[in-house]
């Protein structure tokens, strides 16, 4: 025996079974997506910890690195400082005892003290002489120079930076003025001091290497410079010497942050001065630090041995340290500023701890709130499928009868019968399934019977577009060269109308033996009527040009034509020029239209100028401007509508005004066919697929002479 299911269970088991795996579906995607929204909030809560912690490090390790460059920078700016003013004012006594020296009469004699009659004095002229001079022998240029004292005792008291300022002459006289007791040094010889040496063999001042000074004054640096007589004769060198503990002092021992320190080298990688105290690296007690055994330390000594300016981190004794260096311009030292990477980080430590108790906190709650969610889910599940058993049931009843009936009645009508009529009273969208199937089966025989009579008009409609299509053709130039036997021109021209019939048109003709008229216009519109409008309007432009009038006046006449009667409102815009080709002038008015383009063999394609005017029956009365030009030999003008610059590609771009220029370009030595050719290959490149918007029309004439 054959089990036989009715239409009504089975439309109850499909609507059961939809709904039930349709609500077991959306439980489950739901909360599938709850918890996967959940657990990304939770690895997103977490990611953004750690990469805020992390941006956070990365941003306070580069603004600290800045931060010490800058230290750095401004460190050694302050102490070329300090050494700029020492060398300003050391010129300045080398300009004072070059005075002394070329002016002697305007100075009273001023006596120098020996060492022993300087015993425990500060601040006055003490000399030496070397031990084969006699005192009595330089007695006069010794009172001279005794003068000095007027210019080194302000400067000695005005910068507690140097120590000492000296004299040294070519005649062996030594004239120092210092703030310390004199220390008597017999025979002391300038000329054969360093700084005596390398300052004489410069015209500028110099600064020496950092050495022990032969009076006892410790570790320092001379600036010097050569004085010179009005001869250019050398007279001596006046320097000055600058402790490295006035630097220390004032620079070097600036405390920067906690564990941060500056340490000043000079030119051959030896510390100079250094913070006193233990804290600073051991890397920097070494006697010549361009030689340590870190690669990566001695490559930063190079750096600020070639007075370079930067700042990078390396690991120093097993701890990563930030180095920022810069140079001290008025020598060659630099200076480094050195602070610990842990000092950086520290406050990156302690907001990572407190982004991960609040990301565990988030974690909680998002847990706490996804089980919840999971409760009233499952309540909603069972509520939602009580509810679609009794709806299906229901429905199931209802659907069964007129179910039925149409499928009995789609059977009658898909055997052909189209006079069957559907009987449903079922008061809901089934009769009105019905009624529909009922107006089909009518609006099926009406449909077929219109079909035949309209195919029968549009293959007639089709038939008289392509005749207008032939006629309008046939009113255009179409024969090219148009005129074999004159060769002051070439006469290249195309139309691409955007429907069967278009509004664009051109023509071109001779006045009479030396003139040549061409127009270039396009209708409002397309289809018949822009067509039709365009043969009125191309016989009144030709017939008016014939008679020999200016472009200006055509326009002027036309234009009042076409305005009587014009209830359609439709207007046309042209160009029309006359050329003389025995001489190449050409005069021509623009009725609104694109102005051509002019090519000129020593130079490009570029626009004609022209006063653009209203366009042709807009207006009664209007009057047009006429201009002039003279065309040479081998000289091109293009002309074309507005479907040119104007054609769209798929995604709105015009093909522009400025590609038409560039494109012309390219094409400027070919001949006006393949120019033509050549610009509407470019079009098509650009609109690719896109469908035709407007006629497409152009005109290409050559002036030969």
């Amino acid at each position: 025996m054959t089990f036989y299911l009715g239409i009504k269970w089975k439309i109850l088991m499909l609507v059961l079974g939809i709904s039930l795996v349709a609500l077991s579906l959306s439980f489950y995607i739901s909360y599938n997506g709850m918890e996967k929204l959940g657990n990304y909030a939770l690895d997103s809560s977490d990611q953004l910890g750690k990469s805020a912690a992390n941006d956070s490090q990365i941003a306070l390790e580069k603004q600290t690195g800045e931060y010490l460059l800058k230290v750095a920078i401004d460190q050694a700016d302050i102490s070329d400082k300090i050494l700029s003013s020492v060398k300003d004012k050391v010129e300045i006594m080398a300009k004072y005892s070059e005075f002394l020296w070329d002016n002697p009469q305007g100075f009273n004699a001023s006596h120098p003290l020996s060492p022993e009659e300087a015993v425990n004095m500060t601040r006055v002229p003490v000399f030496e002489l070397v031990d084969s001079i006699d005192r009595e022998d330089l007695k006069e240029e010794l009172d001279l120079l005794g003068n000095m004292k007027y210019v080194f005792e302000p400067i000695l008291s005005g910068d507690s930076n140097i120590s000492s300022i000296f004299l040294g002459t070519q005649s062996g006289i030594t004239i120092m003025f210092s703030n310390f007791p004199p220390v008597k040094n017999p025979g002391y010889d300038p000329r054969v001091r360093p700084w005596y040496i390398e300052a004489s063999s410069n015209k500028e001042v110099i600064w020496t290497e950092t050495y022990q000074d032969a009076f006892g004054k410790g570790y320092m640096v001379t600036c010097a410079k050569a004085c010179f007589d009005k001869d250019g004769n050398l007279k001596g060198v006046l320097g000055a010497d600058v402790t490295l503990k006035a630097l220390n002092d004032q620079i070097i021992s600036t405390q920067i942050g906690d564990l941060g320190y500056a340490v000043l080298i000079d030119e051959m990688g030896k510390v100079i001065s250094q913070p006193e105290g233990n804290f600073f690296d051991d890397i920097f007690n070494e006697e010549n630090i361009t030689m340590t055994a870190n690669e990566e330390f001695n490559k930063i000594v190079d750096k600020m041995i070639s007075k370079e300016t930067g700042v990078k981190k390396i690991s120093i004794n097993n701890e990563e340290k930030y180095i920022a260096y810069a140079p001290v311009k008025s020598t060659n030292w630099s200076l480094a500023v050195v602070m610990p990477h842990d000092e950086v980080v520290k406050p990156i430590v302690e907001t990572k701890e407190k982004i991960e108790r609040i990301t565990l906190e988030t974690e909680n709650y998002i847990r706490t709130f996804i089980a919840n969610v999971l409760k009233r889910f499952v309540i909603i599940f069972v509520i939602l499928f009580i509810l679609v058993i009794i709806i299906s049931i229901s429905l199931s009843n209802k659907l069964t009868k007129p179910i039925i009936a149409l499928n009995e009645g789609v059977s009658i009508v898909g055997e052909g019968n189209l006079d069957y009529n559907f009987s449903v009273n079922t008061r809901d969208e089934i009769e009105d399934l019905a009624n529909a199937f009922n107006k089909m089966t009518s609006d099926l025989k009406t449909y077929i019977n219109n079909l035949k009579e309209t195919t029968a008009q549009k293959e007639r409609i089709e038939s008289e577009l392509k005749i207008a299509h032939s006629i309008q053709n046939s009113m255009l130039p179409r024969i090219f060269p148009p005129f074999p036997e004159r060769n002051e021109i070439d006469i290249y021209a195309s139309m691409e109308p955007a429907k069967e019939v278009g509004g664009d048109f051109y023509d071109f003709f001779f006045i009479d033996e030396k003139r040549l008229c061409f127009i270039m216009a396009d209708v409002s519109g397309k289809g018949v009527p822009a067509a039709l409008f365009m043969v009125i309007s191309k016989t009144l432009l030709k017939n008016q040009a014939l008679l020999g009038l200016p472009p200006e006046e055509i326009l002027t006449t036309v234009n009042n034509m076409l305005c009587e009667d014009n209830d359609e409102c439709m207007f046309v815009t042209a160009f029309l020029a006359v050329l003389e080709v025995d001489t190449g002038k050409m005069t021509y008015s623009n009725a609104g239209h694109n102005p051509p383009l002019l090519y000129k063999e020593d130079g490009g394609f570029d626009w004609v100028k022209s006063k653009k005017g209203f366009v042709l029956a807009g207006m009664e009365n209007m009057k047009f401007q006429g201009s002039e030009i003279t065309l040479n030999k081998g000289d091109k003008v293009f002309l074309y509508t507005d479907g040119v610059t104007e054609a769209m590609n798929g995604e709105g771009k015009l093909f522009s005004d400025e590609r038409l220029k560039t494109t012309l370009n390219k094409l400027k030595n070919l001949e006006g066919k393949d120019i033509i050719i050549g610009v509407r290959d470019d079009i098509r490149e650009h609109v690719k697929e896109a469908e035709q918007s407007d006629d497409i029309t152009m005109m290409s004439i050559k002036f030969n002479g």
